[in-house]
């Protein structure tokens, strides 16, 4: 269904959009160079730039899982039980997704730059190396990593949900 594909396309384009902005402006540092990237993670975080991305990440998939829970995948007692059996497990399905994609997003920003682990050189760098692959930079990288969680509680979701239909 196209209609539905760009809704969630417009969905995960407002996380990643979302973030960067929060991001910019969060910080005692403005913006989105680096050192505004870094400060921007580390005021949303709980605990640093590393919760920060944490945060932003499930944040936006916790809501993306919501969503499609409590709308699509919404159980109902007039619904047969092949029906009822297929969303729970397409409910199931939206937590694993976002979960895997947030904690695979960290991962990411761990491995994927010029310096590896979760220090700040390796983790400006690891999301100017995820912002790089969408065409940007470490903002883009946060808008990435923030997206990925509301896509694959999407794609996982509701492709079980169809898969047990």
């Amino acid at each position: 269904d196209r209609a539905a594909g760009a809704a969630t396309a417009l969905k995960v384009a407002g996380a990643g959009a979302g973030a960067t902005t929060m991001v910019s402006s969060a910080g005692t540092v403005a913006g989105l160079s680096g050192p505004g990237v870094m400060s921007g993670l580390a005021a949303v975080g709980p605990g640093g730039a590393v919760a920060g991305a944490a945060t932003l990440a499930g944040g936006a998939g916790l809501g993306a899982v919501l969503v499609l829970n409590n709308t699509v995948l919404a159980d109902h007692q007039r619904l047969d039980d092949d029906e009822r059996r297929a969303r729970r497990i397409g409910r199931a399905g939206t937590v694993v997704g976002a979960g895997a994609a947030t904690a695979g997003g960290i991962a990411a920003i761990s491995t994927a730059g010029t310096v590896a682990g979760l220090s700040g050189p390796g983790i400006i760098s690891g999301l100017a190396a995820i912002g790089a692959t969408a065409g940007g930079t470490a903002a883009a990288g946060v808008a990435v990593v923030a997206a990925a969680p509301v896509l694959a509680a999407g794609a996982l979701g509701l492709g079980l949900y169809a898969l047990f239909r």
